[in-house]
């Protein structure tokens, strides 16, 4: 959940779980709901210089208990749900990161083979990693270069995700 570096947290979850909404398929209640306890818990965690991540933020929703009938238990439900899929399954690893991982990669030559993830988690993954690159290379003086190739492009970039009738 860390934002680029000089990009206001609020602009980068703003961003970060509209993709989020877009790949799972969720509406507008939920990715309010994500983007309102992520910034919550993200400004705790500011304090120690760190930003939570996904599990945290997982961990965080389910600690509270919201009343049965309230729209937040409700949201909840739906968070937890497609959190709890993308934690427990072949992206646990790489979202398992607090803070530095992305800054990391902006200086290494990454390979990532996503080809074994449901497709909307490969959507997820590459918006994510392009948007984050996007962000830090706007934002952040560099003469480094970067180079995306994406193999089944058409796939991650899907006209039909705009097309959906919520959108």
């Amino acid at each position: 959940l860390q934002n680029p570096p000089n990009v206001s947290r609020v602009e980068w979850h703003s961003d970060l779980w509209d993709m989020f909404a877009q790949a799972q398929a969720i509406y507008d209640g939920t990715t309010n709901f994500l983007e309102a306890h992520s910034f919550d818990l993200a400004s705790e965690y500011e304090k120690y210089g760190i930003a939570p991540s996904m599990f945290e933020l997982h961990d965080y929703i389910k600690s509270i208990d919201f009343p049965r009938a309230s729209r937040n238990f409700y949201y909840s439900e739906s968070a937890l749900n497609r959190m709890g899929g993308m934690l427990k399954g072949p992206l646990r690893n790489t979202l398992d990161c607090s803070s530095g991982c992305l800054e990391e990669l902006v200086n290494e030559n990454v390979i990532f083979n996503i080809g074994s993830l449901p497709a909307s988690q490969q959507v997820f993954l590459v918006n994510v990693l392009t948007s984050w690159l996007f962000l830090h290379k706007e934002n952040n003086k560099t003469d480094k270069r970067h180079f995306l190739i994406i193999d089944d492009a058409m796939l991650l970039f899907d006209a039909n995700f705009e097309k959906r009738p919520d959108r």
